[in-house]
């Protein structure tokens, strides 16, 4: 299998270094072009909202939230050490299970990369439930980092 696209889902998380490291060291088995990708978890809203008294404006909190990810990807991408893969950066509001998966198939990407866990209160669990999620219900390879 020619591994000429991989989506690599990041949160920021201590996973993601991991995950783009790992990347990194499968460079020369062909790999052309590399989609970092951010999903602003939009069921942060109802957890937020429910936190402050007074009104959220939603599309403002989302819009912050994206603008601080593209930010985030961007370095990202300008720190990724080789140079001769294409590396490009996408951000989404959505459930970053669903958004994963539908990305990866509309990119055609050859394979998915993301970190076993990541951002959540069950920091115990074995497998995170976005990275389960998208091993069952992906019908593109992925590759789950630790």
């Amino acid at each position: 299998m020619m591994l000429k696209r991989i989506l690599a889902p990041v949160d920021f998380s201590a996973q993601t270094q991991k995950s783009l490291d790992f990347i990194n060291t499968m460079a020369p088995c062909g790999i052309d072009e590399i989609i970092l990708m951010h999903v602003v978890d939009i069921r942060i809203l109802n957890d937020t909202s429910m936190m402050f008294e007074e009104s959220l404006d939603e599309k403002e909190f989302l819009k912050t939230c994206t603008k601080n990810a593209r930010i985030k990807l961007e370095n990202l991408a300008n720190n990724f050490s080789n140079k001769k893969i294409k590396v490009s950066t996408l951000v989404h509001n959505g459930v970053p299970f669903s958004v994963i998966i539908n990305e990866a198939q509309k990119l055609d990407v050859s394979l998915i990369i993301l970190g076993h866990k990541g951002h959540n209160l069950a920091g115990e669990l074995l497998i995170g439930s976005t990275a389960e999620k998208v091993v069952r219900k992906s019908n593109k390879p992925v590759l789950l980092t630790r």
